[in-house]
């Protein structure tokens, strides 16, 4: 079963695993903007937040061209959608804070899509003020 809003997931297995599956999710994104800034280096950064809820924003500043948005997006939603969240590692994983009492659902009920928008400012910001917003 895939949710397509994450609710769903909260109101089948409860708050307590859909903070679970928060905190994984925050993780992959994290993993995945550091695995992109070593990828570019210098030339393109990257910043995730959670404004709140279940809504994550990810900054990618540099020169990006449309297609490269693109294959960026395409790539933080491979790593949450295509994989159970959490896997098995994860779950077993020590930096996970679970109740004695929770039991994972199985791998086909732990599938979650998301919504990925993009959004591009081409001018105006210096390398300077986006150090300092990053930092």
């Amino acid at each position: 079963m895939t949710f397509p809003f994450f609710k769903q997931v909260n109101d089948t297995f409860g708050h307590a695993y859909g903070d679970i599956v928060l905190n994984c999710l925050a993780r992959r994104l994290e993993v995945k903007s550091s695995a992109l800034q070593k990828e570019f280096g210098n030339r393109i950064k990257f910043a995730c937040a959670r404004p709140s809820g279940e809504e994550f924003t990810i900054l990618a500043y540099g020169t990006i061209s449309s297609e490269l948005e693109l294959d960026i997006s395409e790539g933080f939603r491979v790593v949450i959608s295509d994989n159970p969240l959490p896997n098995d590692a994860e779950w077993d994983g020590t930096e996970i804070d679970k109740p004695d009492n929770l039991d994972l659902p199985h791998a086909s009920d732990r599938h979650i899509t998301v919504s990925i928008g993009v959004s591009a400012y081409r001018g105006g910001t210096t390398s300077h003020d986006v150090d300092r917003i990053i930092a």
